[in-house]
């Protein structure tokens, strides 16, 4: 995964996850992912950039399980995009929740991640 390099095409990270639980994580990029999948979070999927997320429904669509929720933790300033998004979700018959954190989740982890990482409560509960 080296999407800064020219020419090469991001990919969403884990995908392959899509169908695989009742409820999906949704983050951007794929540090995000393993930090949340260290706290205890799976399955995470990664989308590669807010303006990769316009592919999501249709990837739902074709891999998703009806019923399930996607739970999408975004990145600050990238709220408008990600309403507008999941609204086609919801559309298509899935469940959709926004997590609203006061910062980036990996940042939020590392800032908190002693408690976070040791028992993973609190940020558990932040995101229920």
């Amino acid at each position: 995964y080296r999407s800064h390099l020219k020419g090469i095409q991001p990919l969403y990270f884990n995908l392959d996850n899509l169908g695989s639980a009742p409820t999906v994580y949704l983050v951007e990029g794929e540090l995000k992912a393993i930090y949340l999948m260290q706290a205890g979070f799976t399955p995470v999927i990664a989308y590669p950039g807010v303006k990769f997320l316009q592919f999501l429904p249709g990837l739902i669509k074709r891999q998703g399980v009806k019923g399930q929720e996607f739970a999408i933790l975004p990145d600050p300033d990238t709220e408008n995009t990600v309403v507008k998004i999941l609204k086609l979700v919801v559309e298509a018959g899935y469940r959709a929740s926004i997590v609203d954190l006061i910062e980036k989740p990996d940042d939020f982890l590392e800032h908190y991640g002693e408690i976070c990482m040791r028992q993973a409560i609190g940020f558990r509960s932040y995101i229920k």
